[in-house]
């Protein structure tokens, strides 16, 4: 046996003082007294029972010091040796989306909570949610209160159950010799039976009928009525092919825009497409009315931003109907591009660069002096491109390896120009530098050569300039899935979140999250203003019923402490000792 808390064993000096007022004798007083013999009786009886008298003292003095050893033990919190070291409890709850189903988060928080209130003398626990995150509710304790408060403090999340996060408890080193961990979960998760070893799985819940929605985006598409494209995708859990009416509202459901019936198949269903012409920006809401075992996947949401096409000059006049052509050939959608002479964020030039150049332009076939380049030098050639940074943003979607350019010269580009496409001899041929504040590409090659300007990559490179020069590719997406972090454009570094929850949480490095809910989340950041949307249910958390075998998890071996044994003997015998003493004065 050892001691919790050792140091409450000096409590136990207190022994001999407490032997002291038991032991210490009392000098009798001399009396005067006029008749000895009314005395003589008296004092004969008492040495008769003086032996009984001796042995009940020295039975009040075993009883009190017994008593006295006892209660000191149990404030030192005495356990058994395998008592010291009994095995750590770790209970993981799972409040991913699918347990928010019927009853399953609270049939997780009791069978946790079971296995807490047996733990053995000297056993402790911790309490964890686990969703997208671990996160810790309670730390390792023996208070079956302080356990049952962090299970109670669980809530459900949206987020997927991330299976990646148990690694923390099995990292390079670990001793896991007397911890165990069990996980309470319904196991719809991917990755279930891909458990770390060493994971207990508690299975909770029951497999119920569910149709979730799994996919849901809206996207602008390029043209003159500004349609929108909308692309879901449904599943079933179902045994058997059924109806559901799909309603898809703007910004609020009595906003309908279009209702259709869908015919859902067990599984996966095929993805569902369709244009609605005249889309307005702003909150698109996707429902399935349906009633199933979780209510919280069947309805998704998007959020179309403002049209803002970038703003697009051309300083080229004799080739100024070739560029609309390209300009125009991405409309003037979200990430599309305008072609203007007013305030342009964009400017494009064919040859010469004004004095006074924009923050960002694309400069093909250049000539005369800049500060964009060293020297161009030479007669115009023909040359094979060479692509040397194939994830270039600017050679991502526009396939220039091999290609025959015409109008190549000699140039030498700035210090630290980043060269993304050179020829077969090392000419640069496409490369990006700065000077002054301005940002800027440059083309060695002239697209009204070769008839360049109708080629369907031109209008793909012009696009692919103005999306790395305007970070176009950063633009949020309609929807971001549950457990997702939200990574905010240009102009949100800092600023406060409103979670559909009503909760106001402030962020900072331009991103917030993970989203732990469905829903709209508004940011702020000064005077700028952008909705966020999270909704989408993975597969295996919207089906509802997990497939894998669990082993049934053996029941921690209840104990009473000892320090609670010790306690209450103690009482008892200080009990006995006051029916002695009361028996002893009564006669």
């Amino acid at each position: 046996m050892t001691f919790l808390l050792p140091q409450f064993l000096w409590a136990l000096l207190a022994l001999a003082p407490l032997a002291v007022v038991y032991l210490i004798k009392v000098r009798p007083r001399r009396r005067k007294t006029s008749a000895w013999f009314l005395w003589q009786g008296v004092f004969q009886e008492r040495r008769a029972a003086s032996w009984l008298q001796k042995l009940r003292d020295w039975l009040s003095l075993a009883l009190m010091t017994l008593a006295f050893i006892l209660l000191v033990l149990a404030l030192a919190r005495p356990v058994s040796r395998n008592g010291a070291s009994a095995e750590r409890l770790v209970l993981i709850v799972d409040n991913s989306l699918s347990m928010n189903a019927a009853d399953r988060l609270a049939e997780a928080r009791r069978a946790a909570m079971g296995l807490a209130r047996s733990l053995p003398a000297g056993g402790r626990a911790s309490v964890f949610a686990l969703g997208e995150e671990l996160v810790s509710a309670s730390g390792f304790t023996a208070s079956r209160r302080e356990l049952s408060k962090g299970l109670d403090a669980i809530q459900g999340s949206d987020a997927p159950l991330n299976i990646a996060a148990l690694d923390h408890f099995f990292g390079p080193g670990d001793t896991n010799g007397t911890r165990r961990v069990i996980l309470f979960s319904d196991g719809c998760f991917a990755g279930a039976d891909q458990l770390p070893e060493g994971i207990e799985l508690v299975k909770v819940g029951e497999p119920g009928d569910n149709v979730g929605i799994t996919a849901f985006d809206v996207q602008r598409i390029p043209g003159a009525d500004r349609p929108l494209g909308i692309f879901f995708q449904v599943f079933s859990s179902a045994e058997k092919e059924m109806e559901v009416d799909a309603v898809l509202t703007h910004e609020t459901a009595d906003d309908i825009r279009r209702i259709f019936p869908l015919i859902l198949q067990p599984g996966l269903n095929e993805p569902e497409i369709l244009e609605l012409p005249n889309g307005d920006a702003g909150r698109w809401i996707l429902t399935l009315e349906i009633d199933d075992a979780l209510e919280r996947d069947n309805v998704a949401r998007a959020v179309v931003q403002e049209a803002s096409p970038v703003r697009v000059a051309v300083r080229a006049p004799e080739t100024r109907a070739f560029w609309r052509l390209c300009v125009e050939a991405f409309g003037e959608g979200v990430s599309g591009l305008m072609l203007t002479d007013e305030n342009p964020a964009l400017t494009l030039y064919r040859g010469e660069v004004d004095a006074a150049s924009t923050e960002r332009l694309a400069v093909f076939a250049p000539t005369g002096a800049s500060a964009f380049w060293q020297s161009v030098s030479g007669e115009p050639t023909e040359a094979t491109a060479r692509v040397l940074l194939p994830e270039h943003p600017l050679a991502r979607y526009a396939d220039l390896d091999g290609m025959v350019f015409n109008g190549v010269r000699d140039i030498v580009p700035p210090e630290q120009s980043i060269v993304v496409v050179e020829t077969d001899d090392g000419t640069p041929l496409v490369y990006k530098t700065s000077s002054d504040g301005s940002t800027a590409y440059v083309f060695n090659f002239d697209p009204a050569l070769n008839h360049f300007f109708l080629h369907p990559l031109f209008p793909v490179l012009i696009w692919s300039t103005a999306a790395e020069l305007m970070n176009l590719e950063d633009a949020p997406y309609s929807m971001l899935p549950a457990g997702a972090v939200a990574e905010l454009p240009a102009g949100f570094e800092v600023g406060e979140v409103s979670t559909p929850d009503g909760e106001v949480i402030a962020f900072s490095g331009g991103r917030f999250g993970p989203l732990e809910r469905f829903g709209f989340y508004e940011v702020t950041s000064g005077t700028n203003r952008l909705t966020v949307a999270c909704g989408g249910a993975p597969v295996a958390e919207s089906g509802m019923a997990a497939t894998i075998e669990v082993e049934d998890v053996a029941v921690v071996t209840g104990g009473f402490p000892l320090s609670d044994w010790f306690l209450a003997a103690a009482l008892l015998l200080m009990a006995l000792e006051c029916a002695l003493y009361h028996r002893r004065k009564v006669g």
